[in-house]
């Protein structure tokens, strides 16, 4: 072997000796590619799997936060998920009020063109029993008058029946 291969050789594995392969840091390193992916549920699963089984690793407290991170993230994702259809749930419901408010609208501007000519009815009601008992009285007048004339006629009658032999 030459020199130059023998030097490389020993590089190659002074560098392979130096890198550690632990599966602490394949359970870690996957968590993060799950969250950096989003897939923060799947992520804190194996955060926690990682946390369940190397409780002693240097990567605990890193571990922990990323782990507490994408689980506040789960948790606000279904928060927004729940007040998402909880406001469909109300936007229906709106849009249902308002078709409700569209008919009792409709069913008022009815009822007061009802109002409107039960009004004018009564009115004309009124004018018309205003008109009859204006004719009542004059006709009470003139009944009251012709009753005064029949009776000044009964008594010339009677006078003139009188005057006959």
């Amino acid at each position: 072997m030459t020199p130059r291969r023998l030097v490389v050789t020993a590089l190659l594995l002074a560098g392979c000796a130096t890198w550690s392969w632990h599966p602490s840091t394949a359970l870690l390193a996957q968590a993060d590619r799950l969250s950096e992916r989003g897939e923060y549920a799947r992520a804190v699963e194996v955060y926690d799997e990682f946390l369940a089984r190397h409780s002693d690793d240097g990567e605990v407290p890193r571990a922990r936060a990323r782990r507490a991170t994408a689980a506040a993230i789960v948790s606000a994702r279904a928060e927004i998920d729940g007040l998402r259809r909880e406001l469909g749930l109300r936007e229906a419901e709106i849009a249902r009020m308002a078709q409700e408010l569209g008919r009792l609208g409709r069913a008022l501007a009815a009822r007061e063109g009802e109002l409107a000519s039960r009004d004018a009815e009564v009115e004309r009601l009124r004018l018309e029993l205003a008109a009859r008992q204006a004719e009542v009285a004059r006709l009470a007048s003139e009944a009251e008058r012709l009753g005064a004339d029949l009776e000044r006629l009964k008594r010339i009658d009677m006078r003139l029946e009188r005057r006959r032999p």
